[in-house]
């Protein structure tokens, strides 16, 4: 009886084996897809947009964000190089100060 004991063990350790790698695996699976999720809104966010891209979501003519209003809140963004860029955050508040002026 002892070696047929001790048969069912071997079986039972592989089998809790086996459930510990389908666990693990699973949950490996969902911290790689929370870390790619985590770098996808991080990249989202630290993408900048050019002028006209801005104006194009905004739906206004460029030159209304190159001469903007006497708020001197606006959003002016970044240059870099000839281009001027706008954040995330640039843009809705660039948004905001548009829907408050009539």
């Amino acid at each position: 009886r002892q070696p047929s004991s001790s048969t069912e063990a071997k079986f039972m350790k592989v089998g809790q084996l086996e459930g510990f790698f389908r666990r693990l695996g699973s949950i490996m699976e969902e911290i790689e897809s929370f870390a790619k999720r985590n770098d996808t809104v991080t990249t989202r966010i630290s993408r900048r947009f050019s002028l006209r891209e801005v104006a194009s979501l905004l739906d206004v003519d460029p030159t209304a964000l190159t001469k903007p209003s006497n708020d001197p809140s606006f959003p002016v963004g970044e240059r870099r190089g000839r281009e001027r860029t706008f954040s995330v955050q640039d843009i809705m508040l660039i948004r905001a100060i548009m829907a408050s002026n009539p």
